[in-house]
């Protein structure tokens, strides 16, 4: 078995039928996707298992990679979801805290109910958030299902202007909500916008938070260091895109290059 040296780490948003919407993929193309990784082979990783390689602890297969969503989008469980169960892919979702913690206040209408574009969804999610955003019972039952890993976006999601003593008491209360709703011990943050510094990255880790998760492209070593894991910002584009990017992406020299040549 050829053994993984660079892992790539696929970041998704939306899944929906808003044809060029923003950070968004068609359900044809996201199935294209999940169907090309089912049936070439791939391993698909849960965080601990993608955390355990970037420790050098655990050898993976070269067909490896991790799938993340960002700010869970109803989306996420009313349409990816499916495709992902239906071909038993693991992924991992990134919640907004605060945007989950009040959608579970309101009654969701019906599982038939529009599914907004990201622009539309940015707006709901402070003002209807039900309808825009997955509430707990939906996060439990995914993670139920053995397929699905959930860790922090934060609490606020707009917390860019923040000082760092807010910025603490933003991230501490997004990790006593995911203990206390879903009974998740938080080791992974993704930023939000992929907006850090040097301070935060320390901030995080005094906090507990060992993976701290980015925008920028690039390759994943089993070298100990997870304070700036590299993410492909995914395409609205079939199985033959994504065969061309995980083979890219999964070579520590071609993938190291073409992400510094295209910053």
């Amino acid at each position: 078995m050829k053994k993984a040296t660079s892992i790539p780490v696929l970041m998704y948003h939306h899944v929906s039928d808003h044809k060029g919407a923003l950070v968004t993929m068609t359900p044809e193309n996201f199935e294209s996707q999940i169907a090309y990784l089912a049936s070439d082979g791939y391993k698909t990783l849960s965080l601990e298992e993608f955390l355990a390689f970037k420790k050098g602890e655990l050898e993976l297969p070269k067909k490896s990679v991790l799938l993340t969503f960002d700010d869970g989008w109803i989306d996420n469980y009313l349409v990816a979801y499916k495709v992902l169960k239906k071909y038993g892919v693991k992924a991992t979702i990134f919640v907004v805290t605060d945007w989950v913690e009040r959608s579970s206040e309101d009654k969701r209408p019906n599982d038939d109910i529009y599914i907004p574009n990201h622009t539309e969804g940015k707006k709901l999610a402070y003002e209807e958030p039900a309808s825009a955003v997955m509430n707990w019972d939906d996060l439990n039952e995914m993670i139920e299902s053995g397929l699905i890993s959930v860790d922090s976006h934060s609490n606020a999601h707009d917390n860019e202007p923040l000082g760092l003593d807010e910025w603490r008491d933003d991230l501490a209360f997004s990790k006593q909500l995911l203990k206390s709703r879903l009974g998740i011990e938080l080791k992974h943050l993704c930023w939000p916008r992929g907006k850090y510094t040097d301070e935060l990255i320390d901030l995080a880790k005094s906090l507990g938070f060992e993976a701290l998760y980015t925008t920028k492209r690039g390759v994943n070593l089993a070298d100990s260091d997870a304070s700036e894991i590299k993410r492909i910002s995914t395409k609205d584009k079939d199985a033959k895109w994504l065969k061309r990017v995980l083979w890219l992406y999964s070579s520590p020299t071609f993938g190291g290059l073409y992400a510094r040549f295209k910053q």
